[in-house]
């Protein structure tokens, strides 16, 4: 009988914990939907840096063009979101990224609100020349 008693207390409590994660797992996954990231892009970049000036206009990528040591140079990109209200948070990724300032970041936009962001890349007096730097640029969306 004692043995049974055993059995049955061991069984009752991990029937508890399993409830007990299977609700906490819940209330996570509604916490993530609820105000979690819906959606994430990236937008490559790069930049070459050399003797001259020069852009590159191709909308393929976030192209900075040739920028040369001790200059700055810089492309806007435009950021939309849907029809409700967004948390937008901007990150600078790779090689490049040291380089990089964003305009604005971490901002609350309204349902179907356009804003234009400046990317600048400075490129210290002390760069190597010639040299090419790649990264990326990710775009977060949270629900605000």
């Amino acid at each position: 009988m004692k043995r049974q008693n055993m059995n049955l207390r061991f069984f009752v409590i991990i029937l508890a914990a399993a409830s007990g994660a299977v609700l906490a797992s819940a209330g996570v996954y509604w916490l993530l939907l609820s105000y979690g990231i819906y959606q994430t892009d990236e937008l490559v970049m790069d930049l070459y840096i050399g003797d001259k000036l020069g852009l590159n206009v191709d909308n393929d990528a976030l192209h900075l063009g040739i920028v040369p040591p001790g200059l700055s140079g810089s492309r806007n990109i435009k950021v939309s979101v849907p029809g409700k209200r967004t948390m937008v948070s901007l990150y600078s990724e790779g090689e490049i990224a040291p380089l990089i300032t964003i305009s604005d970041n971490n901002f609350i936009m309204e349902p179907h609100e356009n804003r234009t962001i400046e990317v600048i890349v400075n490129v210290p007096v002390d760069a190597k020349n010639p040299d090419y730097l790649n990264g990326t640029i990710k775009i977060v969306f949270r629900n605000a």
